[in-house]
């Protein structure tokens, strides 16, 4: 299961990508209209940011990177890995929600049509599931 916060193009490219793939996706947002938008376009669960628990979940960041220290302070628990595809945000700065494991991502505009080239950093340990995870968008 992959939470996505956030649901703008990029996090529906993703979402696209995955779920052909059979993977499960649930999205976390703060707009319950944009949020019920999603939910009836890919027949997927959708739940308000607020008080939102990620405790061992796989966590994919799809905000912009002016919202991350709101989306981070009401977020619970400790993600198993954060995955963020935030332009020119460190790693450093992602901390403000706690996880075992960060990777920052980079998808390109192909992404919706998944042929995007994504570069990857990040937490060694989780190399082969990010690897696996953004395959779903592109090679």
């Amino acid at each position: 299961m992959l939470t996505i916060i956030g649901y703008g193009a990029m996090a529906e490219a993703i979402i696209e990508g995955v779920l052909q793939n059979g993977i499960e996706v649930e999205v976390v947002g703060r707009d319950e209209k944009k949020l019920q938008n999603i939910a009836q376009k890919y027949g997927i669960a959708t739940y308000p940011l607020q008080n939102f628990n990620i405790d061992n979940k796989e966590v994919l960041l799809a905000i912009k990177p002016y919202a991350l220290e709101e989306v981070a302070s009401q977020l619970q628990g400790k993600a198993n890995i954060l995955y963020s595809i935030l332009a020119g945000t460190p790693i450093s700065k992602l901390k403000s929600i706690t996880a075992n494991y960060y990777v920052r991502a980079m998808p390109n505009v192909a992404a919706s049509h998944q042929a995007s080239m994504t570069t990857l950093t990040g937490d060694e340990a989780v190399k082969e599931k990010a690897l696996e995870l953004f395959k779903n968008i592109g090679d």
